[in-house]
């Protein structure tokens, strides 16, 4: 590597120290998600490979439809360093946040300069959405590889084809949402450019790998996914959502990259117009979260944005704003990454340190607030009726009716029902005992003497 393009290793390093405070600070990581995906991975380390969930969507256990690689890579290295794997995937954060930064740079720096790299990774910081890229969650993992594939894809001969393609493979195999974003790119982008050969090389190796763990899964219990409910954000909200600075700079961006359609334009404008098309398909009717679409059009919006600054003629005023810039999102950077907490509260934690002393690891617990399931069944290994990942849930039994009280005996023994968590202030079910409660939360083990 030049030495010049070794600048593109400083926004990398910047995140790398941004992801160190909540990481330091903090005993959990910052996700909800990663709890169920700490629970798969601990299924996976226990019975190696396994394609059913015994202790969510209880008592009735479900397939476990999520993508796998996370969950492997989580289990493995959890293995290999003898660590909790919600304590390691705490440490993923710093982790994932410098690699997500640099594989984006590194594309960026092949299809344009490291100047336009260095400057589009800063660009990110000023984005609300930048935090996403260390989070210890598949989705993150996936957009290590998605640029990792986009750059051999634009090589455009048949052995960086195939190297594209296990790269898109291993983000199928890791979050389907995100190599399903960048599949259709790379479609749009092909049909724009008339690649049609080493496109048809890319899907059949992607989809070759994808299949390794589909394939087996579908032939053994099919295939379901059901939407989750939709996060509706408007369009005219777009721009808080991804930045207002580099969506008010995107905008010259836009008009240069349309003005000289060379290669790496074009692929940066299907890139973003792509993105912001899926994420308005709910006008249609399509249960999107929208936000989570969004996330994915930061990264071309703050390569437009850089190209605007780029393309200013007088180089006084280019350093200045350069310099403004990079202040800018080093303080943007900072204050968003302050702002980070876990999501797991302490009256959380004491509800689930209660499972893991007192519950019997056999029967299933109720609980009235649905972010506490996958707490319990990822640390205390107590069953749960849902348990988190809903879009992968096949058959679960009424939570309702245990917290409206129109339960009988007969559902208790058919469901296995044992433990109902509900919050202080609601009413106690009938047949419970209470055998603990803290300011937010109280236990019921459902008894009938």
């Amino acid at each position: 590597m030049k030495k010049n393009e070794l600048k593109i290793f400083i926004p990398s390093l910047l995140y790398l120290l941004l992801a160190l405070i909540p990481t330091l600070k903090y005993q959990w990581p910052l996700s909800w998600d990663i709890f169920y995906h700490v629970h798969v991975a601990k299924l996976q380390l226990e019975s190696w490979p396994t394609f059913w969930d015994n202790l969510t969507c209880a008592p009735y256990g479900r397939p476990i439809y999520y993508p796998p690689l996370f969950h492997y890579f989580l289990s493995f290295f959890a293995w290999i360093l003898n660590l909790n794997p919600l304590l390691l995937a705490k440490f993923l954060q710093p982790v994932f946040a410098s690699l997500t930064m640099l594989s984006f740079t590194y594309f960026i720096s092949k299809i344009y300069d490291a100047r336009m790299a260095v400057l589009s990774g800063f660009m990110l910081f000023l984005s609300p959405l930048f935090f996403r890229m260390m989070l210890p969650i598949p989705e993150t993992m996936a957009m290590i590889f998605v640029p990792a594939a986009f750059y051999f894809y634009f090589k455009n001969t048949q052995k960086s084809s195939i190297i594209a393609g296990i790269f898109l493979g291993l983000s199928s195999l890791t979050h389907l949402l995100t190599a399903g974003i960048a599949l259709t790119i790379l479609t749009i982008f092909t049909l724009a450019k008339r690649r049609n050969k080493n496109y048809w090389i890319m899907l059949v190796v992607s989809t070759i790998i994808l299949s390794i763990w589909f394939i087996p899964l579908i032939l053994k219990y099919g295939y379901l996914f059901r939407p989750p409910p939709p996060e509706i954000i408007p369009p005219t909200r777009y721009p808080m959502v991804l930045g207002i600075i580099p969506s008010i700079f995107a905008l010259p961006g836009i008009y240069f990259a349309f003005q000289k359609r060379r290669e790496n334009n074009v692929f940066i404008l299907v890139w973003l117009i792509t993105t912001l098309s899926i994420s308005m398909l709910y006008i249609f009717g399509v249960k999107l979260l929208v936000d989570r679409i969004l996330y994915f059009a930061i990264y071309p919006l703050a390569t437009l944005a850089s190209l605007t600054i780029l393309k200013i003629e007088n180089r006084k005023i280019r350093l200045l704003l350069i310099l403004a810039l990079i202040f800018a999102s080093i303080i943007s950077g900072y204050s968003t990454i302050k702002s980070l907490k876990p999501v797991i509260t302490e009256s959380q934690y004491q509800v689930v340190k209660w499972f893991e002393k007192y519950g019997d690891k056999k029967s299933v617990v109720i609980s009235a607030d649905y972010r506490l399931e996958p707490m319990i069944v990822s640390i205390a290994r107590q069953p749960v009726s849902a348990g988190g990942y809903a879009p992968g849930m096949l058959r679960t039994i009424c939570i309702k009716k245990y917290l409206e009280n129109k339960f009988t005996e007969e559902d208790i023994k058919k469901d296995k029902v044992k433990y109902v968590v509900i919050r202080s202030n609601m009413k106690k079910p009938k047949f419970g005992k209470l055998v603990y409660q803290n300011k937010d939360y109280k236990i019921y083990v459902l008894s009938f003497q």
